[in-house]
């Protein structure tokens, strides 16, 4: 697969430089991308070389997603956004469908969450909150509500 419209451009601007402002370097430049253009097709063929958005879109053009369309494009980043969910849920051992509240994902996330152990019970929690400067100035605690569990 060739690069005509990359190459094709950068030569097509060198030319106009050229003419329109008579800039004489515009030759070098062009010889330049002439010089450049196998190295940069490799380069931009490498997927290691891919920033985030090249990555997605690749990944739906080899799986068979016609990204040619805003639906085709729509339909491919739904399809991708549920598999990130379902491989968060399966990693932090949710249950498809399953839903924390978001009051106990940040309390987990925080390390506030009650443990639980194999039989289910849920094992008490005795850290406390704590606010207070780091600089040494006063600490306040609070300590955890029996209705925060």
């Amino acid at each position: 697969m060739g690069l005509p419209i990359a190459g094709g451009r950068g030569e097509g601007f060198c030319d106009f430089v050229s003419r329109a402002f008579a800039f004489e370097k515009a030759a070098a430049w062009k010889r330049g991308i002439q010089d450049y253009a196998p190295e940069f097709r490799r380069a931009i063929r490498d997927p290691r070389r891919w920033g985030m958005a090249k990555s997605i879109m690749m990944e739906g053009l080899s799986r068979g997603y016609d990204l040619s369309t805003e639906e085709g494009i729509d339909r491919w980043f739904r399809t991708k956004q549920a598999e990130q969910v379902a491989e968060i849920r399966a990693e932090r051992g949710l249950a498809p469908g399953g839903a924390m509240s978001l009051r106990n994902r940040l309390r987990r996330a925080i390390g506030l969450a009650p443990a639980q152990d194999a039989s289910g019970a849920r094992e008490q929690d005795t850290r406390r909150l704590v606010i207070g400067d780091l600089a040494g100035a006063e600490v306040v605690t609070f300590p955890r509500s029996p209705h925060t569990a």
